[in-house]
């Protein structure tokens, strides 16, 4: 497929309105929040804490730390300067980030909310295996966490995503790969019966979420879609909401968007 074929199928994903919700009809709440220089990434939620990846060139990449109010708490720094595109939580004080080169780097979660810089608790596990970006190198883009098990996977812009799914207690050992998952994939997130994508790319392109129904075998059938404003990144299911977070005032002028959007799963859902 040609470049400039590849750039409107994708423009074409992300701007048809056709059979697509509008997330203004399930706005429960909506934040702006600083990003002191960063390019937010990755959220997720511990406890009544949101943490969110972010970096910045020529700095260590962080996690800033806030209450439910999206009032900040702290800040941590990484050790090292990743895109650290994907985060979450596995309800055992471990936290997960993406790192570089297609690696996943764990964390104690009592060092990340005490410590000013944190390093990995154990050595990074190699997961590049298929993941290639849209510089043809070797990326874990998004990364989440249900019961025992860990989802991941790239983001490229000439062909659908790959989802790759590992038990937690094996993680050098594929457990499931769906090899043409989705396109444009920045994060994912699932409960027992859904399993939700984010898509995005662009500050002139809309955002999807895409609502998948699946089974025991990870069998996807699509149900809705939601569009969304550009640059959407990781989204975060907790209970009945979805909490989305962008990067869009990063790369424009003006904060005319907000940094975070909250949304009615369960009126999504009906």
């Amino acid at each position: 497929m040609n470049r400039e074929l590849i750039k409107t199928s994708m423009k074409f994903f992300l701007n048809n309105t056709r059979n697509t919700l509008n997330y203004k009809d399930y706005l429960i709440d909506s934040f702006k929040i600083k990003n002191e220089g960063y390019i937010f990434q990755g959220i997720t939620k511990v406890e009544e804490m949101y943490l969110i990846t972010a970096y910045k060139k020529g700095s260590n990449s962080i996690i800033f730390i806030y209450d439910n109010d999206f009032d900040l708490i702290r800040r941590t720094h990484l050790y090292n300067n990743a895109h650290v595109g994907g985060i979450c939580y596995d309800d055992d004080s471990t936290i997960y980030i993406t790192d570089k080169h297609g690696t996943i780097s764990a964390y104690d979660l009592n060092e990340v909310l005490n410590n000013d810089l944190v390093y990995p608790k154990k050595e990074k596990v190699d997961v590049s295996d298929k993941l290639i970006n849209i510089f043809g190198q070797t990326a874990c883009a998004y990364i989440q966490h249900h019961r025992d098990l860990l989802f991941l996977g790239n983001f490229n812009k000439k062909e659908k995503s790959i989802l790759k799914i590992y038990k937690e207690s094996k993680l050098g050992k594929e457990f499931k790969v769906i090899e043409d998952f989705a396109p444009l994939v920045q994060g994912i997130t699932l409960n027992d019966k859904y399993l939700l994508v984010s898509s995005s790319f662009g500050a002139l392109n809309k955002s999807i979420v895409s609502i998948y129904e699946y089974d025991k075998e990870f069998n996807l059938e699509l149900k809705t879609r939601i569009k969304l404003p550009p640059m959407l990144e990781q989204i975060h299911l907790d209970h009945n909401e979805l909490i989305c977070l962008f990067e869009i005032n990063s790369y424009i002028k003006k904060n005319k968007y907000d940094d975070i959007l909250i949304l009615d799963m369960a009126q999504l859902l009906e």
